[in-house]
Order: structure tokens, then sequence, then C-alpha cells
């Protein structure tokens, strides 16, 4: 059962209702999938391959390597600069006086009347900076761990040891940036880039006090960061960059540890953003989501979806394991993945408590024997494929998006 898959090209916000993809022309387009318009982003990939995007906190980050190798590391591997570019992304809602006409009978209709209007997005280029000081190899076998807000980016980088002889230990480097404050918007377009403030580096040995090393056999998933780094009185940075590791009885390849656990075991490791403190610690280690767990899937208070907390949803139904989930808090609905061996099924869970979600959900919602409401709907057989290639699904209340084996974009309208 594989915990590691290749990272999305793709990236979602639910706060802004933006999906970013790449096109054909070595471009990227920005979809409002609310209004269904959609516009290019100011970005290229010629002479780039990317790694990753993300968008978070009105951020959008693009993790790229040059093509061409800067050096050969030996006889069939080389090693690739890399870098990260930052836009500041946001939107004047004014400037449409009424919604395109998403049902004109002509598509040649709907695309004359955007191009009528003034673009609804903005982007403007706010940091580019190299993020690994060498370069890496573009092999899976090399990982970066990546995690940003609004003010900061933090990148970890576990590297294999390549020695024939194998006396040397993975090599290992966890780096924050200050990437600066969001500009406003009148002011982002005439603004040159800016190249983030390292305020961080830690390697190898120093990262073991912490319990963040991952030696030879490194369980880290994810990392992740407080959702504001930022002291609004004095402007430094502050809060906590978090370690997100679990192991799994049966997992496959190079995430099995020496000693599995005896079930599945989650943990969120947490340290200062800068300067020393104490190690945050919060452990799961179990067949299910236990009453007590904060991390657990029905976290539908912000506070308990602090990142601190270890994500018990993942193992909430064992001996299934949730690969990816979606919670959209305010709806009270979650999309979840659920993998089991051969068998898996995505399906979507609403909190009876909350209010209502869509008509279409509602719609499939079901009674049990006591009338009472069902809490879980599973989609048709057939839609892991359809969403799951890449172990990643995002989305909200309102739409669900994933990715198929042949790098097509699946996006489910409720």
């Amino acid at each position: 059962m594989p915990l590691y898959y290749d990272d999305v090209v793709w990236a979602y916000g639910s706060g802004e209702g933006l999906l970013v993809y790449p096109v054909s022309g070595q471009e990227y387009c920005a979809l409002d999938l609310a209004l269904g318009i959609s516009q290019i982003v100011p970005f290229t990939t010629k002479g780039r391959i990317v790694r990753r995007v993300r968008l978070e906190h009105g951020v959008l980050v693009f993790e790229w390597a040059e093509q061409e190798a800067f050096h050969q590391l030996n006889e069939g591997e080389g090693v690739h600069r890399h870098f990260a570019s930052a836009f500041d992304v946001w939107t004047d809602k004014e400037e449409y006086d009424t919604l395109p006409d998403l049902g004109a009978s002509k598509s040649g209709d709907a695309v004359e009347g955007e191009r009528l209007k003034p673009q609804r997005w903005h982007f403007a280029l706010r940091a580019e900076w190299k993020i690994h000081y060498l370069g890496l190899p573009l092999a899976t076998n090399d990982r970066f761990y990546s995690a940003h807000n609004a003010t900061h980016y933090a990148l970890y980088v576990w590297q294999p040891n390549r020695s024939p002889w194998g006396e040397d230990s993975p090599l290992e480097r966890l780096t924050v940036w200050d990437i600066g404050n969001p500009r406003k918007a009148e002011s982002c377009i005439s603004v040159a880039p800016v190249e983030p403030d390292m305020i961080r580096s830690i390697t190898n040995e120093h990262l073991t006090p912490s319990g963040l090393r991952q030696s030879d056999t490194p369980s880290l998933r994810s990392l992740a960061l407080d959702s504001e780094t930022r002291d609004p009185h004095n402007g430094q940075s502050t809060g906590h960059l978090f370690f997100l590791t679990e192991e799994h009885r049966w997992a496959a390849g190079s995430q099995s540890g020496l000693l599995p656990p005896r079930f599945h075991s989650v943990r969120a490791t947490g340290i200062p953003l800068q300067g020393d403190g104490p190690v945050w610690v919060n452990e799961c280690s179990g067949n299910t989501a236990s009453p007590a767990c904060r991390g657990d899937a029905f976290a539908m208070e912000e506070e308990d979806a602090w990142p601190g907390w270890a994500p018990c949803w993942r193992h909430e139904d064992f001996p299934y394991l949730t690969v990816s989930q979606v919670v959209d808090r305010a709806a009270g609905v979650r999309f979840s993945a659920r993998q089991c061996f051969t068998m898996d099924v995505v399906s979507v869970n609403r909190d009876p408590e909350q209010g209502t979600a869509s008509a279409a959900l509602e719609g499939a919602k079901g009674a049990d024997d006591d009338g009472a409401l069902q809490r879980e709907v599973r989609f048709a057989d057939g839609t892991w494929a359809q969403m799951m290639a890449k172990g990643q699904i995002m989305g909200d209340e309102r739409w669900l998006i994933g990715e198929t084996a042949g790098r097509i974009l699946t996006i489910l309208y409720f």
C-alpha cells in the first residue's frame, strides 16, 4: 500500500475558487470555476520543469527546475537547479456588472462575451529564488516537501546516500524563508520581485534533537505552517513549522520503517519558525480515530484543524487508509478517498448539525431504517480511477477535482 505519490502540477485554492493547471503553449491557465472564465497566468514553462504548484493564502507558488542539467551527478543522472516563483493573487470583483452567460447557445458566443469584460483575477510576481543551493536530480528518490502561507515558505529536502559503499547518511536540510508581506493591489504590478530572506537552515545532525531527522527510512508525508506567522505588532517571524509523519503496518516501498507499528501511526512534530524553543509532539497510534483525537475527520471547528494535531483521520476507517480528503468546514461537508489493498472508495460525508450543502448533495442522501439521514454517500465505481491517479483530491462543497492516469483533470460539480 503506497504512501508516496508523484506531485500534482496543478492547484486549487478554495478561498479563491481558482483552478490553476497547465495548458499547451508552455503556459498555465487559471479557471474561475464559479464564473467559468479562464485566463493565462504570467508564468512560462519554457526551459522549465514544473515540480509542484500550490495556491493558498492568496499566494500562488510554482516550484520548478531548469530543463537542462546544471552538472552530472553520475553517468546517468544530472542535477537540476530548483527555484520557486511566488505570485500574489487578488480580484477586483466590482469589475463585473453581470455574470457571464454560461448557457450561451454557441461556445463562440461565450468566448466573445468574455473578451468584452476585464480580467477578473490579477497575478503579480512577488518573489523568485533558488530553493536549493546545489540542485536536485529529478528522480523521486530525492524528495522535497514544502509549505507556505501569506508570508513564509518552508522546504525540507531528503537525498539518499549515493555512495557505493553506503557509509554516508542521507542528506537532509530544512530551510525557511520570509517571502515578505502581501502587496497592495494598486502597487503590485509596478514593483519588481524580491529575493526572500532565509531565516532558518538546519541540516542532518542538527535535526536530531527536535526529532525531525528522517535518516534511512523517511516517514515524512508533508510539512505545514501556522496560518499566520507574522507578528502584527513588530513584524517579526513567529509561529511554528510542523513535520507530519506516519508509518503503516502494510506500507510498501521506502516508506516502510525497520520496525513497523502494530497498526498505523501518525505524528505531528512542531518547532518554532525562528529561534529555539520547546518541541511540540502530538501522536496517535491505533486503528481508529478515538473521540479524544483533535485531528479526526470531523474536526469541523477551526481550532481542531490546527496542523499541530496528528492527522488521525488517516486511519479513521481502519483497515482502510484515507489517502486524501477535502473538508469544507463552513458547509459541514467532507470528501474522502480511502483505500485498502485493492479496494478503494471515494465518498462524501455531511455533518447533520451543519447547514445545508448543495441541492445535489441533498438529493444523493438517503435514509436508514429509522428514517435518519445517512451520513456517508459513496460515489459510483470507477470514480477512484477518474480522480486518484496522483493520490490527491481538492475542492470544496461545490466541486471536487482529481486527476486520471492519463493526466486529465476531472471536475465533479454538485
